[in-house]
């Protein structure tokens, strides 16, 4: 978003942007987490970019690390990262002087801060729920990153207080075992989930419309964790069980069911919205 504001993946973000406001017409969007199955999902990136996109739009925008076990967003985006969220949380600091200003107007950014021996209680306390209450008074739209969900369980105590959640899935690097089993933790405390974005997408799977966007310098990366690549496809080998498959490779027979019950649970929401406002005379 700022190295290439013009760019085919910054419009993808501003695209993400709009989903976001027309998901519920009743209900605004405006504290999300973003979270992931796993590792090197790009989660990050994606946290950050939203953040970005959002604040383009003139709305007070807060950017938090609630990853309290590897934080990277200071590393990213070259803040201090000594206090933010837990020092808050303590009573070490307030929220006003522990955000910093990052990036574009409106974007404040709120560090992990010191990494706490007890990142799942600090996320699970009433002193944590009232700092979100907080947020919500202070800022038009709130991002969270957040753990990936199937290490460790922070982000289910912090995914209900969220008016909606965003799973990072990787292309081609994260199974349909792992992204089922991701919502089903989602799902099971009753967490609102928002949708997925699909991430590491190569350049010839991409809209071809996006060619005809320009882009005044090339995309300002991070450093590419390591690549997971899928098994490669052996002549009269049998077909990878449809848990196996990454998300991403052409589907066959056998795991169209499991990835349709996935798009339709990430259909659902939207689809309904859209009911609602035909029949209210809105579209």
């Amino acid at each position: 978003m700022l190295a290439a504001p013009g760019s085919a993946e910054a419009e993808a973000y501003r695209g993400l942007v709009s989903n976001l406001e027309f998901a519920d017409l009743d209900k605004p969007m405006r504290v999300v987490v973003v979270t992931s199955p796993s590792v090197d999902d790009g989660k990050s990136t994606v946290a950050i970019n939203l953040a970005l996109a959002m604040a383009e739009r003139e709305q007070r925008v807060l950017l938090v690390d609630a990853d309290l076990r590897r934080p990277s967003i200071a590393s990213y985006c070259q803040i201090e990262g000594s206090v933010g969220l837990t020092t808050v949380l303590v009573g070490r600091s307030t929220l006003e002087d522990a955000v910093q200003e990052w990036g574009v107007p409106n974007l404040d950014v709120l560090a992990a801060g010191t990494m706490p021996p007890n990142p799942s209680q600090l996320l699970s306390s009433a002193a944590f729920a009232d700092l979100v209450a907080t947020m919500r008074e202070h800022y038009d739209f709130v991002v969270f990153d957040s753990v990936p969900l199937l290490a460790v369980t922070d982000t289910l105590p912090l995914a209900r207080l969220t008016d909606g959640t965003l799973v990072t899935v990787r292309h081609n690097g994260t199974t349909r075992h792992d992204l089922r089993l991701a919502i089903e933790s989602l799902q099971g405390v009753n967490a609102p989930i928002q949708g997925a974005v699909l991430n590491f997408m190569p350049p010839a799977a991409r809209n071809p419309y996006h060619g005809y966007v320009a882009s005044a310098a090339p995309a300002r990366r991070a450093p590419a964790p390591s690549r997971r690549v899928a098994p490669p496809i052996v002549p009269g080998a049998a077909e990878p069980a449809p848990d196996e498959a990454f998300v991403g490779e052409p589907e066959s027979p056998r795991d169209r069911a499991s990835s349709g019950a996935i798009t339709s649970l990430f259909d659902r929401k939207r689809n309904e919205a859209r009911q609602n406002a035909v029949a209210s005379g809105r579209e």
